[in-house]
């Protein structure tokens, strides 16, 4: 079956490496500027066809780009537009967001934003259901600690539990952390940082 698969993304029609207001403002508005457009590669679509009004994120695994979503920039469902299974290296829900970018211990997160707050070491599944494909995936890099950084609700713990036995299964050390109030992707600077020093220790002082 893989042998079938695109070895090019195909980008979206109208794609720009030029934001528009609405897309700064709502990244403002998040708490992000400049230096994660940069430092993601994100880049812009802004009033064409159903990807309007939406920020393009890459998704690159072993440094080739393989993927990409898209999140949007109003108040609309769904908030993430993922590239079409048949235009992807490799679909998204078999990939793992950030995850060149991790070492032997790391912090498991629903969406891209959750990273762009927590910086090196924060993956995210794209949603809390997970595939075996992913684990493999965190696994393959020589991931030796997780921790678990689901949504508090009853599907997000649960499928945290299921992630957990599936680590455990492979002798991997991992724990379920829940945040009370917000997701980690509204977290403020300082938030993340504290964070980052309680989950990671002294690896967590290092630069987001």
């Amino acid at each position: 079956e893989d042998l079938a698969r695109p070895t090019r993304i195909k980008w979206p029609i109208g794609i720009e490496d030029d934001f528009h207001p609405c897309h700064i403002e709502y990244l403002k508005k998040r708490g992000f500027g400049f230096e994660t457009i940069q430092r993601f590669e994100l880049k812009a679509c802004f009033a064409v066809s159903i990807w309007k009004y939406r920020i393009i994120i890459p998704i690159v695994y072993d440094e080739k780009l393989v993927s990409f979503s898209a999140r949007t920039v109003c108040d609309v469902d769904p908030r993430y537009l993922h590239c079409p299974n048949d235009d992807a290296v490799i679909p998204v829900k078999q990939c793992v967001y950030n995850l060149d970018l991790v070492t032997d211990h790391i912090m498991i997160c629903e969406g891209p934003t959750d990273v762009w707050r927590l910086g090196t070491g924060a993956v995210a599944t794209f949603g809390t259901k997970f595939t075996n494909r992913q684990i493999n995936m965190m696994r393959k890099k020589g991931v030796e600690r997780a921790t678990i950084l689901f949504d508090p609700d009853k599907s997000g713990q649960e499928n945290a539990e299921r992630m957990a036995v599936a680590f455990d299964m492979l002798g991997i050390d991992c724990q379920i952390y829940k945040l009370r109030d917000k997701d980690p992707g509204d977290l403020t600077d300082d938030e993340a940082l504290d964070l980052r020093r309680e989950l990671l220790g002294r690896e967590g002082i290092c630069a987001i």
